[in-house]
């Protein structure tokens, strides 16, 4: 269960640019403030749950799901009346699409929650997939 303090502590990453954009960030919050169309490109989220601390060391064939981001979510609002695009690679987005665009509207919002490798959408406000 997220807590609001969760929540406060959660990374934010404002995003002013219109045009090409890249975010480096995998959970969290992005917020697009650009009056004018952002077309943002996230990273793809690594398959795999992260790691318990004090688990012992996977076996090698289990290193690579280690510290991965499954369950990780990561929600991006625009404060602008743009059309915004996000692009998280091909088939990233609930395996079977790659943009999402925003409806030019303040307040619409794009949530995502990583499993396997691939973003699923959340309940989300204003967003078509495609």
């Amino acid at each position: 269960m997220t807590t609001f303090l969760d929540s406060i502590q959660s990374p934010c990453q404002t995003i002013s640019g219109s045009g090409a954009q890249a975010s480096t960030v995998s959970g969290g919050t992005i917020v697009l403030t650009s009056a004018t169309a952002t077309n943002l490109t996230i990273p793809a989220p690594k398959a795999g749950g992260p790691r318990t601390p004090g688990q012992p060391v996977p076996s090698p064939t289990a290193i690579s799901n280690e510290n991965g981001q499954d369950g990780q979510e990561l929600s991006i609002m625009s404060t602008t009346a743009a059309a915004h695009t996000v692009t998280a690679g091909n088939n990233k987005i609930n395996g079977n699409k790659t943009t999402a665009t925003f409806a030019a509207a303040i307040g619409n919002n794009l949530k995502l929650k990583a499993y396997g490798g691939v973003w699923y959408q959340q309940p989300s406000s204003g967003i078509t997939l495609s």
